[in-house]
């Protein structure tokens, strides 16, 4: 958020009428200051069960940084991350019907949205606008490589997941990243 909130600060100061969306997830966007000239929306709000399921996801993350990885400890760690998206999706929708419904009277010509959390996308589709710019503060995960047919090269390109591996990679680390990249993409 705090790239978007950049990005809306520079075309709200170029004269652009900006309006940065925040949708609360895991953390709470009144935390940190994402924009300083853009109006700011928020929708949604993060229940208990959010904040409990987040913090144990950072502390199985925190805990999986300096341990050996193996080959399937991206997809089994991707369960947790899926249900929590779940639920990050969920509760905005329904709590923000009302503010989606002001939203799209606005009728906005385009939509910043960052890769890793699909609201962006998904409200971009229910407010009409066309024109989706993404913003990655991180390496490009594997599905969105595919959805945006972006070239992501197996044989020398590390996937996003948990494998500790380089960009010069042994017959069996390219395997190892081939299968990766498939986990990741499904």
């Amino acid at each position: 958020m705090i790239s978007n909130g950049r990005i809306a600060d520079s075309l709200a100061q170029a004269g652009h009428d900006v309006t940065l969306l925040n949708v609360e997830t895991i953390i709470p966007m009144n935390a940190f200051q994402t924009t300083k000239y853009a109006k700011i929306v928020t929708l949604g709000s993060i229940s208990n069960k959010s904040l409990e399921f987040g913090k144990n996801a950072r502390k199985g993350l925190d805990t999986s940084l300096y341990s050996e990885s193996g080959l399937f400890d991206s997809y089994t760690s991707l369960s947790g991350i899926i249900e929590l998206l779940k639920i990050m999706m969920k509760i905005p929708f329904q709590e923000g019907k009302e503010t989606i419904e002001k939203l799209k009277a606005e009728k906005f010509d385009a939509i910043f949205v960052e890769q890793l959390f699909p609201q962006g996308n998904a409200l971009g589709h229910v407010l009409g606008i066309d024109v989706h710019f993404m913003i990655s503060s991180c390496p490009m995960q594997e599905h969105l490589t595919s959805l945006f047919g972006i070239p992501n090269p197996t044989g020398w390109v590390p996937s996003i997941g948990k494998l500790a591996i380089t960009d010069k990679m042994a017959f069996f680390e390219r395997a190892q990243n081939e299968l990766e990249h498939h986990l990741l993409d499904a």
